[in-house]
C-alpha cells in the first residue's frame, strides 16, 4: 500500500514534470530557466512527454516491486537510516566532481549582454525585472572607482 508521503511525492514530481513540459510550448520571458525544451527540436518534447507518460503508467499499474525499487530502497537506507558517513562521502564525491568540471564563467544567459550594458560608463539601461541585483553590481563597480567592463566583470565575479 502506498503511503501518503509517497503519493504526495509522486504528485509533486508529476506536476513539476508536466508544468515544465507545458512551459516548453510557451516562449514567455518569465519562464526563462524552465522552458529549455522550447529551444530544442520537437523530437525532444515528444521524448519528454513519452517519459512522463511512462512514469505515470508505471506508477499506476506497477507491481509490488519494480526492478529499480530495490536499488532505490537500499540507497535510501544507506544514506538516511545509518550514520552521516555515507552522506558525507556523497557530498565530498560531488564536491570533487564539481571542482574538476568547474568553469571560470560568472555569467549565464544574458550576462554578457549585461556586462556590455553595465560597462558603458555612468549611463546604462536599468532592467526592471532585476532591480536589486543591478543596484548591487553598480555599488560594487563604484567601489572599483569606474563603471567599466572590467569593473562590471569583477562585480559579477564577487556577487556570483
Amino acid at each position: 500500500m502506498r503511503n501518503k508521503k509517497t503519493l504526495t511525492l509522486y504528485i509533486s514530481l508529476f506536476s513539476t514534470l508536466i508544468l515544465a513540459g507545458i512551459s516548453a510550448g510557451l516562449k514567455w520571458d518569465v519562464l526563462w530557466g524552465i522552458n529549455h525544451l522550447a529551444f530544442l527540436p520537437h523530437f525532444f518534447w515528444y521524448l519528454y512527454a513519452a517519459v512522463i507518460l511512462a512514469l505515470i503508467i508505471t506508477y499506476v499499474i506497477r507491481k509490488s516491486e519494480l526492478p529499480l525499487q530495490k536499488a532505490a530502497v537500499s540507497m535510501d537506507s544507506i544514506l538516511w537510516d545509518s550514520n552521516r558517513g555515507p552522506r558525507m562521502a556523497l557530498a565530498i564525491a560531488a564536491a570533487i566532481i564539481f571542482y574538476f568540471f568547474r568553469v571560470r564563467v560568472h555569467l549565464l544567459g544574458d550576462g554578457y549582454t549585461w556586462l556590455a550594458n553595465l560597462g558603458q560608463g555612468s549611463g546604462y539601461i536599468h532592467k526592471w525585472a532585476e532591480p536589486v541585483s543591478i543596484y548591487l553590481v553598480r555599488l560594487v563597480q563604484q567601489l572599483f572607482g569606474a563603471y567599466t567592463e572590467q569593473s562590471a566583470l569583477a562585480a559579477f565575479g564577487i556577487l556570483s
